[in-house]
């Protein structure tokens, strides 16, 4: 038999563990698309780091910010993508910094979503539908191109190749295959700032409750790219060769305290959740220790009882 302490430890270690491990490793994950709602904000932060080895020449490096007037086309730009899947939903305060360099370009957007969340009372909903947006102009900084580097992969001689008996050629994007007579068409299309990957409602999302903030965490992740594979025949085999194109996501969405999600609408208090959170933890922990003592006390009773009957047992024999 365990003895009551011991058991009483290992119910109260239990119990934390699974209510707090999800939330412990939750907290130490980094996004690379983020979105943090508070109660009078909404910000969103993405990082793309666009890979590419199809245009076989390294892009041209260059380093550069847009920010206030300089960043009004592109704000412009990104606000038509979201109102076109939110009527009404705009962005403010955009920050555009990217750098180039070889087959590496990292492009960070930042930027404050508007007209997205509604307050009724003390209950905040935040329509989140517009995530997947999909931003279909060009951003331009002079010659650079921000957002269509298809522009640029089109033109690459690794497209459109037919298969010959010494070399064959496959073509996907995201992972499904493709014509070859489409390669280029899909190529020259391909746009930086394409998150139509996203567009699974928000309920389907994992997600997990962190003491942190508090808050509620829902992740994804979404990939664009194209690719073609080539095989070519040779002695003493086949040499395979993969030409790439695009990046990938980890994408967190973080709302304050204990939120509900409704399709994609996330619902919370617009109170003081924090301490709300905390307050009803401070009663959960006295509560947990309580039942853990009446468990050991109980099971010490018994225990005292069981060893009795024995002893007297033994006396009678």
């Amino acid at each position: 038999m365990i003895p009551g302490s011991r058991l009483t430890g290992a119910l109260i270690v239990l119990i934390l563990l699974l209510m707090f491990s999800q939330a412990i490793v939750q907290g130490q994950v980094q996004g690379d698309y983020t979105v943090s709602i508070g109660n009078a904000s909404l910000t969103v932060t993405v990082r793309t780091v666009f890979l590419d080895n199809i245009t076989l020449n390294p892009s041209p490096s260059y380093v550069l910010a847009l920010t206030g007037q300089n960043a009004s086309q592109a704000q412009t730009a990104i606000s038509s993508a979201l109102a076109s899947l939110v009527p009404g939903v705009g962005v403010a305060g955009l920050e555009i910094t990217s750098s180039s360099a070889g087959n590496t370009t990292t492009t960070t957007v930042r930027f404050t979503v508007q007209g997205a969340a509604t307050a009724r009372q003390d209950a905040v909903r935040v329509n989140m539908a517009w995530k997947s947006f999909k931003v279909m102009d060009d951003i331009r900084v002079g010659m650079i191109t921000l957002n269509l580097v298809g522009q640029y992969l089109a033109t690459s001689p690794v497209l459109n190749n037919n298969s010959t008996s010494l070399i064959k050629w496959i073509y996907f994007v995201d992972g499904r295959p493709i014509l070859t007579s489409r390669s280029v068409q899909e190529a020259s299309a391909f746009r930086l700032l394409d998150f139509s990957g996203l567009s699974a409602p928000l309920q389907s999302w994992p997600s997990s409750f962190t003491l942190q903030g508090p808050s509620t965490t829902l992740s994804n992740n979404v990939k664009h790219n194209i690719t073609a594979k080539q095989t070519t025949q040779e002695q003493p085999g086949p040499i395979a060769a993969v030409f790439f194109a695009g990046y990938s996501h980890t994408v967190l969405i973080s709302a304050p305290a204990v939120a509900t999600v409704l399709g994609d609408t996330i619902i919370f208090s617009s109170g003081d959740s924090g301490a709300k959170t905390m307050a009803a933890l401070a009663i959960l922990f006295p509560t947990i220790g309580l039942a853990a003592f009446l468990v050991e006390r109980r099971l010490g009773v018994a225990t005292k009882r069981w060893g009795k009957k024995r002893l007297g047992r033994t006396i009678r024999s």
